[in-house]
């Protein structure tokens, strides 16, 4: 072609020429950085923007926002914010109106509701961007064009205190010390094929009896939610995360995810929550965790997959010693029909 066209879309989109040319000359400032009071400022500005999606949901949202850490501001300055059906759209939205304004994104951070996609990626980098932060997750050819890139990308940052940091940790600062950086365990559909078949369900339905009714998931440990230690730890390990919760659904919202009530009784135990998960859950497997388990074991999926492959039963469940552990359990969506 003479001319080279560029089309994208989301799902069914196409694109003429080759996005992966130019990735060899693209090079990103490394003398800018992002703190993580800003990042979480920038999620906190983002969600006061959401208008259409906080009314209507199924569109996605795209920002590009000036960085605290190279300017005098107190929280990182959205410049532009816009709101598509198509992530794509809302992307290439952005990228010609900062052309239009000469805009310069090299110290800029640009914020995405969608997957961390390869093109997502190459888009960033093509708008000389450093920072790409979503509050999804990523796939594994995103991932290996932003280690190529060398940008910082960070997924599952939904607010609360969660993220995960997946490249580029040489320009992020850490400001807060209780926090673990969990950028060291990524796990990929392509490597753990069995990623994509499992729902995560968090249960958070109780009613905290034995802890004198409170909300155990939203309870402080070691400066963080108990809930927001189980989702780092439980995010990286299945295909999407659902969170059973029979009050506080706001607090729980700020993950992005699905929150769904108990649709048997009132707070009937955790039976109850692992049917409300199923019955909206579209996988082959749903995985169930506790809200108050801060040290899940970073394998523990995996480890109850390998057991149903071996067996070829309908559920695993965690064990220590001859005590099973029914809450922490891999099961096959067919289970549904049984409770």
């Amino acid at each position: 072609m003479k001319k080279r066209t560029v089309t994208t879309g989301c799902g069914q989109g196409t694109v003429f020429g080759d996005l992966m040319e130019e990735i060899d000359s693209i090079k990103l400032r490394d003398d800018v950085t992002l703190t993580e009071d800003a990042l979480h400022a920038l999620l906190d500005a983002v969600r006061r923007h959401e208008a259409i999606y906080k009314e209507a949901g199924a569109v996605h949202g795209c920002a590009l926002a000036k960085n605290s850490a190279s300017h005098s501001a107190a929280s990182p300055e959205i410049l532009y914010f816009v709101e598509d059906v198509g992530r794509h759209n809302a992307v290439d939205a952005i990228a010609g109106q900062m052309w239009l304004d000469g805009v310069d994104g090299s110290d800029k951070i640009f914020y995405t509701t969608g997957r961390l996609t390869s093109e997502m990626v190459i888009k960033a980098a093509q708008m000389q961007i450093p920072f790409l932060v979503s509050r999804s997750g990523l796939t594994k050819m995103g991932h290996e064009i932003a280690a190529k890139l060398g940008i910082t990308m960070i997924g599952r940052a939904a607010g609360g205190k969660h993220y995960l940091l997946f490249t580029g940790k040489h320009r992020f600062r850490k400001t807060v010390a209780a926090c673990q950086r969990v950028d060291l365990f990524i796990s990929f559909p392509s490597e753990r094929g069995m990623l994509s078949s499992v729902t995560g369900l968090i249960l958070a339905g109780g009613k905290g009896s034995r802890m004198g009714g409170v909300d155990k998931g939203l309870q402080t440990f070691r400066g963080k939610r108990l809930v927001d230690h189980v989702y780092e730890r439980f995010a990286p390990q299945v295909g999407g995360i659902i969170i059973n919760a029979n009050q506080n659904h706001e607090e729980y919202k700020t993950f992005g995810v699905r929150v769904v009530s108990d649709a048997i009784g009132e707070h009937a135990g955790p039976l109850a929550g692992l049917h409300a998960g199923m019955s909206v859950s579209k996988r082959p497997f749903l995985a169930s965790v506790p809200c108050d388990s801060p040290f899940l074991p970073t394998d523990l999926i995996e480890r109850l997959h390998k057991r149903i492959d071996e067996t070829g039963a309908e559920l695993a469940v965690a064990k220590t010693g001859n005590q099973p552990h029914p809450v922490f359990s891999l099961v096959r969506r067919g289970v549904l029909d049984h409770l």
